[in-house]
């Protein structure tokens, strides 16, 4: 099996969206996350919450996502539980 037979096979069972670590899993050196764009692109918002599901829009990102304003924010800001695993997020307070 080909190196793009073998991501092709590994998009398919994750629901088209992975990170580089289910791929360096499978023996393939990768350094980011990637969607297969063969299917179609998908948009900012699906990809923010297939990858935190349990993340809620704030501040302009919530206006934007229900359609209160029309620009795609440059920064999108979302909000978890105080109770969520630290290690699964890079928060930054401020800018």
């Amino acid at each position: 099996m080909s190196e793009y037979e073998k991501v092709r096979e590994i998009f398919r069972n994750s629901n088209e969206l992975i990170r580089a670590s289910d791929i360096t899993k499978h023996g393939i050196d990768n350094r980011a996350d990637y969607q297969w764009a063969e299917d179609g692109e998908l948009g900012d918002v699906e990809i923010i919450t297939r990858f935190f599901p349990e993340a809620v829009f704030c501040m302009g990102s919530a206006l934007h996502y229900y359609g209160y304003v029309d620009r795609t924010p440059d920064r999108w800001h979302s909000a978890v539980s105080k109770d969520s695993n630290k290690n699964k997020y890079k928060i930054v307070y401020g800018y």
